[in-house]
C-alpha cells in the first residue's frame, strides 16, 4: 500500500486509481480484496483485469471494494475455448453473469486473434453474450498484435500464435458497427 500510496497525488489530480492486473490477479484473492480495501480506504478508484476463470468466490470476495472489473472475453464456443485455453468457458460466462447479477461496472475486453476469434461469426457471437447477457456498456476489441514473440524466444519456449498482427481494417468496422447497433460503445485498440 505504501508503494500505491506514493502516487496519491497524482491519482487525484487525474482521476485515476489503482489497477490490479496479471497474470491472474483473482489467483491471490484474499490479497487482492485487502489491497482493493485499503484503496477504498484511501478514497482511491479501484479496478481489475482479469480473465474470469476463477472459482467465484475468488472474486465475490473483492466486489465491495471494486470499482471496475476489465474482463477478458475470448470466445463463446466452448470448444473452440477449450481448444486454445485448456479452460472452462462455463465458468467464465458464468462469472459475467454473476458479475451482472451484482450490479458490478464490467467493461468487456475482446483480444481479436487470426484463426480463433477473429471472424465475423465469432464476434457476433461475443457481441450478442455481451449485449444479451451481462450488464456491460463497453466493449473493447484488442486486435492481436505479436509483442511476445520475444518473450517467448527468451524464455526458449515455442511460439505457436501467428506471427504477424491482425491487419483486418473490415473485420474491426464490422465489429464496432455491430456492437453500436447492440447497444455497446464499441472501442478499437483499447
Amino acid at each position: 500500500m505504501a508503494e500505491v500510496m506514493r502516487d496519491h497525488a497524482f491519482y487525484l489530480r487525474s482521476g485515476g486509481g489503482l489497477t490490479i492486473s496479471g497474470g491472474e490477479p483473482f489467483m491471490q484473492p484474499d490479497v487482492v480484496a485487502q489491497l482493493l480495501k485499503r484503496s477504498k480506504q484511501a478514497a482511491l478508484h479501484t479496478a481489475v483485469e482479469s480473465s474470469l476463470h476463477v472459482p467465484w468466490r475468488s472474486i465475490s470476495c473483492a466486489l465491495p471494494w471494486l470499482d471496475l472489473m476489465l474482463a477478458d472475453l475470448k470466445h463463446v464456443d466452448a470448444a473452440r475455448f477449450k481448444q486454445w485455453t485448456q479452460g472452462s468457458l462455463a465458468r467464465v460466462l458464468d462469472n459475467f453473469r454473476r458479475l451482472a447479477a451484482s450490479n458490478t461496472h464490467v467493461i468487456v475486453r475482446v483480444p481479436l486473434i487470426p484463426d480463433f476469434n477473429a471472424d465475423r461469426d465469432s464476434v457476433r457471437a461475443i457481441i450478442d453474450f455481451v449485449a444479451n447477457e451481462t450488464n456491460a456498456s463497453d466493449i473493447h476489441f484488442l486486435p492481436y498484435h505479436t509483442l511476445g514473440i520475444h518473450k517467448y524466444a527468451l524464455l526458449d519456449r515455442p511460439y505457436t500464435a501467428a506471427r504477424t498482427p491482425l491487419d483486418d481494417p473490415e473485420l474491426l468496422a464490422f465489429a464496432q458497427e455491430y456492437a453500436c447497433r447492440q447497444g455497446l460503445t464499441a472501442l478499437l485498440r483499447g
